[in-house]
């Protein structure tokens, strides 16, 4: 932070201030009064945000990038980067979204430090619609041998569900944020005293799609618009930490086992999950039925037709029960997806017999009251091949293969509803060639 005026002070402030704003991603589920915040803030590795951003006068584009995790302010946290090079940094575990700090490039002055103590809580681990979170603590910057500190105190408040258009496209159940930070002190003999105040709407399994930010020292408005995102969610990411994982089943035994990975690693949270020793018990699915960001293991027993889910911490089961028994074997689960995009995973059935298919929207063990048929595929050469956002509005669509043509089918799902804009793709002649990427 440079320290030669109280007006460059509040500059470089104002910007440490929107460390709480990058990339308010969906924190909020528009499906029940309390909103799961976890499963609403995607950071996975390599995610990326387009904006565009105008301050009336100047107009330009932002681009964000997930670039991992480093360890900051005493914990292990995500990287948000722009295309300068400068950083800001969050934590999304069981204590909520939090804001830690950030790093801004200065090629002129040196790069400098800022971080929040304790980091401040953009929203708790579960909220709701008109529910304030608060914070208060300090705010410290560094650059080179010049340090300075202010005092903080934050509020962050969902607001409302509206509709938001951006050149990104039409936008529906997107969260309206509104997060306020007042700073104050003295640097260099100078008052410092200001907020900064932004208003962000974040759509499930997307982010943030329009942010206004209002600084009231300088009396700007900035606007930024989402113009195109790429987000993968990791599959079988049991413990939250943004990389798939290995889930091991001993089919002798019963005995099932975890390695939590990164890269090549094993880490050390590895261990056994609970043996389930009867072998009428079958992995029937890997999601997040509960919306925590953590993967979650669905049994089918293939004798009872009996339905079970673990909801996973890592190695721990947190919860598990019974869903409903679909004792009719001719049903399998088809995919696992959220084709709702209220960013819990959903299951897709498919009936062997007569080709009828059926989604269940998942809330933890609850079947929400918009389950229902999607249309009926008799054929049977037809098979789901994958499930994937192939279109990009954050919901799950089913990708279908004809064995017997080579033919390959897209439904864009909303619900349970197909979008106008299924249709074929590229046919690929059967036999060698199969789809593997699920």
């Amino acid at each position: 932070m440079t320290t030669s005026n109280g007006s460059n002070n509040a500059s470089q402030l104002r910007a440490m201030a929107r460390v709480a704003f990058i990339l308010a991603s969906c924190l909020f589920s528009t499906q029940a009064a309390a909103f799961a915040s976890a499963p609403y803030f995607p950071l996975p590795d390599g995610a990326t945000w387009t904006y565009n951003v105008s301050d009336g006068t100047t107009s330009s584009t932002e681009t964000r990038t997930v670039a991992g995790t480093r360890s900051f302010n005493g914990a292990q946290v995500k990287i948000i980067r722009d295309q300068t090079g400068s950083e800001n940094y969050f934590t999304n575990d069981d204590a909520g979204v939090r804001v830690h700090g950030a790093l801004f490039v200065d090629p002129v002055n040196g790069n400098e430090t800022d971080t929040y103590s304790p980091p401040v809580p953009f929203a708790a681990r579960d909220s709701i619609i008109g529910t304030q979170v608060s914070g208060s603590g300090t705010a410290t910057g560094v650059q080179g041998s010049t340090t300075f500190t202010l005092n903080y105190t934050s509020a962050s408040t969902p607001l409302a569900i509206e509709t938001v258009t951006v050149p990104a496209g039409t936008f529906s159940n997107a969260v309206h944020v509104r997060l306020t930070i007042n700073y104050s002190g003295v640097v260099n003999g100078t008052p410092v005293n200001y907020s900064a105040t932004l208003d962000d709407w974040l759509v499930a399994g997307v982010g943030s799609v329009r942010e206004v930010s209002t600084d009231t020292t300088s009396s700007t408005t900035t606007t930024w618009e989402l113009r195109s995102y790429a987000i993968r969610r990791p599959v079988a990411d049991f413990s939250g930490d943004g990389h798939s994982d290995v889930l091991w089943r001993n089919t002798l035994t019963g005995e099932n086992y975890l390695y939590p990975m990164n890269g090549t690693q094993i880490l050390a949270g590895e261990g056994y999950v609970r043996t389930v020793a009867d072998p009428n018990w079958t992995v029937a699915g890997i999601g997040d039925f509960d919306g925590d960001g953590k993967a979650d293991i669905l049994w089918r027993n293939t004798s009872t037709g009996q339905n079970y889910i673990y909801f996973m911490d890592g190695t721990t089961i947190k919860s598990e029960g019974l869903i409903r028994t679909v004792a009719d074997q001719s049903w399998r689960v088809a995919g696992i997806g959220d084709f709702d995009g209220d960013g819990k995973d959903d299951i897709l059935w498919r009936n062997g017999t007569t080709g009828e298919n059926y989604v269940y929207p998942m809330d933890g063990l609850s079947i929400k009251a918009t389950e229902g048929y999607v249309r009926t595929v008799a054929d049977q050469s037809w098979r789901v091949a994958g499930i994937g956002d192939f279109d990009g509005d954050g919901k799950a669509d089913i990708l279908w293969r004809n064995t017997s043509t080579g033919q390959n089918y897209l439904y864009p799902m909303d619900g349970t509803a197909i979008k106008p804009t299924e249709g074929f793709l590229r046919t690929v002649p059967p036999g060698q060639w199969a789809v593997i990427s699920k």
